[in-house]
């Protein structure tokens, strides 16, 4: 029997390879620093110092939005979290489990993401290209600004955590702590108010053009215990009740309009496993009487409900099959392009010491609170971290 290639595996495999092969003929030129390789460079510093000091008006205008949507999200993640943690422990007291709260984002060698308690798994692709853009734009940003205050920058350059790239901005620390309160807040707002831009973009203007190339095929269904859905194992995507077609939530629901007690129903449906492959089951069911407490015109009733997670199911058009590949890739890609800019954004604005936002606070608190300013900044660095770790573990928490 022949073995089948995992081409994503060998393809990641490749990566790797080639990446430890440059870092290797590079050897010189790379600095170890603690657990992290950096190789810093002048090449690019001309380009950033050029579009930093062009339009010092328009970079000036923009600055001062970051600052403002630098607090208010810092202040947003803050409530959130709260929430994240009440909600979290109200549903482990009732005996259910939290909701998905903050995780850290891993690489796997898998083709669908998935998520357990602490961790949202990405695809290794979708993860590495999403990363390197994500922090290419963020550090450009900060050595924008710093060239658009007139704060020199002393290098920049690329690194390497394992296989997570870094790309870094050195700005002069102690000519920059000279400058005014709003110069200094608008360079360390400048990179995670780019990623924020970028997620809105992607979400308000790219995604809705890909969604073009997409039509409904089916509807994403789970069974409901106890019923008969449940009883044959009915998940996936429903495409065909009965002979008839369903593309959308409209159509199934009229497919089941007209269900009685006692009605034998056949049900297609396409399911997908782990690693993404299909395959279409027929599943034959007996509606029983709909309970009471569940709402619907008709009286018979199989048990599913609409996938919170998948509501609906798009594949690409007919029109379009050939390069449905390529399609469904970017599509995939800029889904988590828009997640992991949002996230690690507004996670980098809380105020933490060593991250952007709590730059920003401790700047400010020192500025306009001299007396107590160390404190109320010491203060909001632990409620953040004690919120994080709170809503981390509370994931793990069943009674």
């Amino acid at each position: 029997m022949a073995t089948q290639i995992d081409f994503n595996l060998l393809s990641i495999v490749i990566f790797i390879i080639i990446l430890a092969a440059v870092v290797y003929r590079d050897r010189k030129k790379f600095k170890r620093e603690s657990i992290v390789l950096l190789r810093r460079t002048q090449r690019g510093k001309e380009f950033i110092i050029k579009v930093g000091t062009r339009f010092p008006r328009f970079w000036k205008a923009a600055g001062n939005i970051g600052v403002a949507v630098g607090f208010v999200a810092s202040v947003v993640m803050i409530i959130l979290l709260g929430q994240s943690l009440l909600q979290g422990v109200e549903r482990v007291l009732a005996g259910q489990p939290a909701p998905p709260g903050a995780g850290l984002v891993l690489p796997t060698a898998s083709t669908t993401p998935s998520f357990v308690p602490g961790f949202l798994f990405v695809p290794f692709w979708y993860w590495i290209i999403s990363i390197a853009l994500l922090v290419v734009f963020h550090e450009g940003f900060h050595g924008i600004f710093a060239a658009r205050e007139k704060v020199k920058i002393k290098s920049l350059g690329v690194g390497l955590l394992a296989v997570i790239p870094l790309a870094f901005v050195e700005p002069d620390e102690k000519q920059l702590q000279k400058k005014p309160v709003m110069s200094q807040l608008r360079v360390f707002a400048a990179g995670s108010f780019i990623n924020l831009v970028i997620a809105f973009f992607v979400a308000w203007a790219v995604l809705p053009a890909v969604n073009t190339l997409y039509t409904q095929a089916g509807v994403a269904v789970a069974p409901i215990e106890g019923y008969p859905a449940a009883e044959q194992n009915l998940s996936g995507v429903i495409t065909e009740v009965n002979g008839q077609s369903v593309k959308n939530v409209t159509e199934l629901t009229q497919a089941l309009s007209t269900v009685k007690e006692g009605d034998r129903l056949r049900i297609k449906a396409r399911i997908f496993d782990q690693s993404g492959n299909e395959e279409t089951k027929t599943f034959t069911l007996v509606a029983v009487k709909r309970p009471a407490d569940v709402p619907g015109n008709t009286t018979g009733f199989i048990g599913i409900q609409y996938n919170p997670a998948v509501p609906a199911f798009f594949e690409v058009k007919n029109e379009l099959s050939f390069y449905a590949p390529a399609i469904q890739f970017i599509t995939g890609l800029f889904i988590f392009i828009f997640i992991l800019n949002l996230g690690i954004g507004l996670f980098n604005l809380l105020p933490l010491g060593p991250l952007d936002g709590g730059r920003m606070w401790n700047i400010v608190l020192k500025k306009y609170a001299p007396k107590n300013g160390k404190k109320i900044f010491k203060g909001l660095t632990w409620l953040s971290i004690l919120l994080v770790l709170a809503v981390l573990l509370i994931q793990f928490v069943k009674l």
